[in-house]
C-alpha cells in the first residue's frame, strides 16, 4: 500500500439516520476504532431504513446496493463494503474491492 495515500470505504447499510440514531451512536465509533489508520470510512444509511423481510424491501436495498456502488466507483472510492447480502466479493472496473451484489 502507499503509505501517503487515505483508501476511502463507502460502508453501505440499510438504517436510517433519523430513526436508527441511537443505534448508529453507538456502531459507527465503534466501526472507525475498527478502521486501519489508512483507510477513511464513510457509512451511507437509506430513507426508510428497511425493517421488515419482504420482496419490496429486498428491491429497495439491491436498488440502494446498485446505486451507492455506481456512486462510489465515481466519487472515487477504493472499497465498496455492502454487508447486507452475504454475497461474495468482486472487483468492480476501477480495480478496488467490492462486496456487492453482482458475481464477478
Amino acid at each position: 500500500m502507499d503509505a501517503t495515500k487515505r483508501y476511502r470505504i463507502w460502508a453501505q447499510g440499510a438504517t436510517d439516520q433519523v430513526g436508527h440514531r441511537n443505534y448508529l451512536t453507538q456502531l459507527l465509533p465503534h466501526m472507525k476504532a475498527c478502521t486501519d489508520p489508512d483507510f477513511e470510512l464513510d457509512f451511507k444509511t437509506m430513507t426508510p431504513s428497511v425493517t421488515t423481510v419482504h420482496a419490496l424491501s429486498e428491491f429497495r436495498v439491491s436498488r440502494a446496493v446498485i446505486r451507492g456502488a455506481i456512486q462510489a466507483e465515481r466519487e472515487g472510492y477504493d472499497v465498496f463494503h455492502e454487508p447486507l447480502s452475504g454475497r461474495r466479493p468482486v472487483r468492480g472496473e476501477s480495480g478496488g474491492e467490492n462486496t456487492s451484489a453482482w458475481p464477478g
